[in-house]
């Protein structure tokens, strides 16, 4: 992940592992630091939904379907 930044997969698979651990925070902060590195990665939108709160899903979605427009993996996350 450190080295390649713009990697998404790696980037996901850092921010599971801090939830699997229990740790909503960091895990909150590291998909922070990769929504900055991958702007229009559809697989990291989809995820950062999943991970906000019901009430705060509509803008995070509103904001997913801006950056990355037809990703499917964003349009699965938004119909959920």
């Amino acid at each position: 992940r450190l080295k390649r930044t713009g990697a998404p997969q790696l980037w996901l698979e850092a921010v599971r592992l801090e939830r699997r651990a229990g740790n909503r925070k960091a895990a909150m902060t590291l998909m922070a630091k990769a929504l900055q590195q991958c702007k229009s990665a559809g697989l990291l939108w989809a995820e950062a939904i999943a991970m906000e709160q019901r009430a705060q899903q509509k803008t995070k979605s509103s904001d997913a379907l801006k950056a990355c427009d037809n990703d499917a993996h964003v349009i699965l996350a938004v119909s959920r």
